[in-house]
């Protein structure tokens, strides 16, 4: 549709509250220059067709990882060799990389036999802040990335801390992240980091929780259907040798919104409950995977309100990855709106939100306030719904495969500090990723 065709029917919304108000409002302004002034568009731009999609894989060639390799028949190798067979074939432009301390290109030549040769493996620390920034820096557009590690996080105090700025450095680029959960058997020696021991050998000979040991598969992208792509035209993970245990995309939203509807809300004494809702004919593209939603209100023109209380059902389709619905936070941009054209936004700022569950266990009651435009004029308004700040729950599965104490060789079977890492990629990814977007626009008659 083009902006002709939007101010038309701009004008027809505009016909439509002349008729409805008793005291005309101004004509509202065309949506598409409305969300112009948030920096946004009626359609999400679509990614440039590219030739061959570029992919780097980062194998972690450290010591620890050398027991995987021990036991060639293992889920690690058959992976390791099913991700470079096909991704060639898939169409992807492949760079190979390993990784302990720094980060290294591996020659092209060097086949799936040579990476997981026990020899690879020799590595004495891994670096995951070395990682991430490398991964930041070697980023293409449309590029994926992927990594194959145990997620053991080595070297010296305040590594830890440096890894979750790296990760939250590489959230600054517009980024999807999914982590996948495998288990492999293991026969070798382990470096404890708990406790920075004399390693001790590992014989782990199975694939089943108690016999094998974790490894796990990152996977970065500018879009989630880029991963899901990668994952159908290499076949990963479908082989059921090669199952998952489970995963994590963190990027999802906590809730997913199916709708975002305007509901009663009671005027407060001296308000105005004579409101018109009115929907644009077109419905917005989802803003990456937050659904977006617009409407235009003309509010009463009682002039004892500074502000007007609005409440907004919110529908789910699945089960809600949060704790507590009432801790939602509701951000707001504003933009004020006269003779058809519109200010740049405001900063965010918060507001206070009143949040309930309905009777319907799949619907969210939201009622917050915003400011009453001035008469005569509109004002635009750009509002994210946000889980809520330590707000999420985090997978049943991270308590059983992680542990604080990996100097003993019983708890080989799980990963040193899984639950900081699973932590870091949801309070950078998830809890910033709105559940809901709208822009709502109010108009005030004379």
């Amino acid at each position: 549709m083009n902006a002709h065709s939007l101010r038309v029917r701009s004008l027809s919304l505009s016909a439509i509250l002349l008729l409805a108000s008793a005291c005309d409002p101004p004509p509202p302004p065309p949506l598409d220059l409305a969300l112009a002034a948030f920096g946004q568009a009626l359609e999400v731009p679509t990614k440039p067709a590219l030739g061959r999609t570029p992919l780097q894989i980062y194998v972690d060639s450290s010591q620890s990882m050398r027991g995987f390799a021990n036991v060639q028949g293992g889920r690690f190798c058959r992976l390791l060799d099913q991700l470079l067979d096909r991704s060639v074939a898939g169409g992807y432009e492949v760079s190979v990389y390993s990784f302990d301390k720094d980060v290294a290109p591996v020659a092209p030549s060097v086949g799936s036999n040579l990476l997981r040769d026990p020899l690879f493996f020799q590595g004495s620390e891994t670096s995951f802040p070395v990682l991430f920034t490398a991964i930041r820096k070697a980023r293409r557009p449309g590029g994926l990335a992927l990594v194959l590690t145990d997620l053991v996080q080595s070297g010296k105090t305040g590594e830890q801390r440096a890894m979750a700025a790296a990760l939250r450095d590489l959230a600054t680029q517009p980024v999807e992240v999914v982590l996948i959960a495998l288990r492999s058997p293991f026969v070798g020696r382990y470096w404890p980091e708990s406790t920075r021991d004399r390693p001790f050998d590992i014989a782990l000979p199975d694939d089943d929780v108690r016999s094998s040991r974790p490894f796990y598969a990152l996977l970065f992208a500018d879009q989630i259907a880029d991963i899901e792509l990668l994952r159908r035209r290499l076949r990963l993970f479908t082989d059921p040798t090669i199952r998952t245990s489970w995963e994590l995309d963190a990027s999802k939203p906590a809730i997913a919104a199916s709708s975002l509807s305007v509901a009663p809300v009671q005027p407060p004494p001296g308000g105005d409950a004579a409101w018109q809702v009115h929907t644009p004919a077109r419905s917005l593209a989802p803003q990456g995977r937050t659904p977006r939603f617009a409407y235009w209100l003309v509010v009463g023109a009682s002039s004892a309100l500074a502000a007007q209380q609005l409440r907004f059902e919110l529908r789910t389709e699945s089960r809600m990855e949060i704790e507590d619905p009432s801790r939602l936070s509701v951000t707001v941009q504003s933009s004020h709106c006269r003779l058809g054209a519109c200010q740049p936004a405001a900063e965010w700022r918060e507001v206070p939100v009143t949040v309930e569950r309905s009777p319907e266990s799949s619907t969210i009651l939201v009622t917050y306030g915003l400011p009453m435009p001035a008469a005569g004029t509109w004002d635009a308004f750009r509002v994210q719904f946000l889980p809520g700040p330590a707000n999420l729950l985090e997978p049943v599965s991270t308590a059983l495969w992680t542990t604080d104490d990996d100097s003993r060789p019983e708890h080989a079977n799980r990963t040193f500090k899984l639950d900081l890492f699973v932590d870091t990629m949801l309070s950078t990814w998830r809890e910033q990723t709105p559940i809901a977007e709208q822009y709502l626009f109010l108009g005030r008659p004379e």
